[in-house]
């Protein structure tokens, strides 16, 4: 039985619903409305803007005024393209071979189904499902945004995770209307795998049993994670905390932007900081919003003197159109403060693809207990998503170090390769003798050079 790919727009019947759950899906839906920008934003108004007194000039002005940062998306892009800097890895038995080319329900290639995956497991988790043609045919993997299964159950046995049941949320279009049904994967009583489509109500659609050759399944063929875990177990998005702020920015925008158009005098907004927070500027750009009388919309500040497109004004005459500015100073984050903001960075991109990467195998091992394969085959599948990060990458800087102290002698051919080698330039597996005895060429003709020269 197929199960639809594409993500529940809807939210869930209290009915199907995990009290669990219910806590955890405003958040996700937070996060996935956040990331599909400005436009999906301000289409939910009042959700995530106050209500205005005049419903009219609210939507008009208040609304237009108000502008979504893009902080969430560039964080989300940011860290998907961290992970996928270099391809994930895997090594799978001869008799699944076929998933590197075809490991969707779609045909997808293994690599479209793990960006599918990442993309999923970033913003609040996946399930990750192994199903099979009706028609019959090779199994193949499925991957549905964490917030598609609703309610749950599971066992512990013998240190394993055992899963019960889970209940699907599906969407479909019917006569015009989009309508909601659920789907039940559960263990029947004689521990034999089963599917029960049924609607919003209760009443079973369809059902069928799951098979191999004719013979049933013992288990729920589904992996359930979060971002940091593998569990059934909803977590936060780890994107909810900078939704946030950004939404207090969005905010903050229609109001001073609300305010500017209804108050006689210029407003000096300053980017970068929230509203009561000392107004001093630091490596930041400062905008004077002017009346709509004024000769000019905006006035931008750059160093101490403010700027626009049509003229430059001072900023002693910036003063006397009642804004208060202060001398720019310098930023007090110090290169400590850096490293570590970068370290934590890091260290959660790396525990969010471990993760991932268990969840993957996990699943890959399941498609091979679907057909069979023995436990020696199933113990041979592996699959990693990358973990090398910001730390692998060797600077401009520190290659013109590493190549400085080589010319010099204080390091040899051999070891300014095996940096190489441990960076994203170059390749562990590859062998580097042909570009060691040319470095040496290298510096011998500089040596040589320098000796005729003097």
């Amino acid at each position: 039985m197929s199960i639809p790919t594409s993500s529940s727009e809807t939210r869930p019947s209290s009915k199907w619903m995990h009290p669990k759950y219910t806590e955890r899906y405003a958040e996700w839906e937070d996060v996935r409305n956040g990331l599909s920008g400005g436009r999906r934003i301000k289409q939910l108004t009042t959700r995530y803007l106050p209500k205005n007194d005049d419903e009219a000039r609210y939507s008009s002005l208040y609304l237009r005024r108000a502008r979504w940062p893009s902080w969430l998306e560039q964080a989300y892009m940011a860290s998907l393209g961290q992970i996928f800097r270099r391809d994930p890895e895997y090594t799978l038995p001869t008799n699944l071979k076929y998933l590197s080319n075809s490991a969707g329900p779609s045909k997808q290639t293994l690599y479209s189904i793990s960006q599918t995956h990442i993309k999923e497991s970033l913003q609040a988790g996946s399930v990750l499902m192994v199903d099979a043609p009706e028609s019959g045919g090779d199994p193949y993997i499925t991957v549905l945004p964490r917030s598609r299964c609703s309610d749950w159950g599971y066992r512990w046995e013998d240190g394993a995770l055992i899963l019960e049941y889970i209940i699907l949320c599906e969407n479909y279009r019917d006569q015009g209307k989009t309508k909601q049904r659920y789907r039940r994967l559960y263990l029947d009583e004689k521990k034999v795998y089963r599917q029960k489509l049924m609607d919003s109500n209760g009443k079973v659609l369809s059902e069928a049993t799951p098979s191999y050759n004719g013979s049933p399944l013992d288990f729920i063929p589904v992996v359930i994670q979060s971002s940091f875990e593998v569990t059934p177990e909803p977590r936060q998005s780890p994107f909810t905390a900078l939704f946030d702020i950004c939404i207090e920015a969005y905010q903050y925008s229609a109001d001073i932007g609300w305010t500017a158009r209804h108050n006689a005098q210029p407003i000096l907004k300053l980017k970068g900081f929230q509203p009561g927070e000392d107004a001093r500027i630091k490596n930041e750009q400062g905008v004077l919003q002017c009346p709509p009388n004024g000769d000019a919309e905006y006035l931008r500040l750059e160093g101490d003197s403010f700027l626009t497109d049509r003229y430059k004004v001072a900023a002693e005459e910036a003063s006397a159109l009642g804004a208060q500015v202060a001398a720019p100073e310098a930023s007090q984050q110090t290169a400590t403060g850096s490293l570590i903001s970068l370290a934590a960075e890091t260290a959660s991109l790396t525990l969010m693809s471990c993760t991932a990467s268990e969840a993957m195998t996990e699943t890959l091992k399941m498609v091979g207990k679907w057909v069979k394969l023995s436990e020696s085959e199933i113990e041979e599948i592996k699959f990693e998503y990358n973990t090398k990060f910001a730390e692998s990458t060797l600077s401009a800087g520190r290659l013109a170090e590493l190549m400085d102290s080589f010319l010099k002698g204080g390091i040899s051919a051999e070891d300014y390769v095996s940096e190489l080698r441990k960076s994203d330039f170059g390749d562990a597996s590859k062998d580097y003798s042909a570009e060691v005895q040319r470095l040496e060429s290298i510096k011998n003709t500089l040596n040589s050079s320098t000796l005729t020269d003097s």
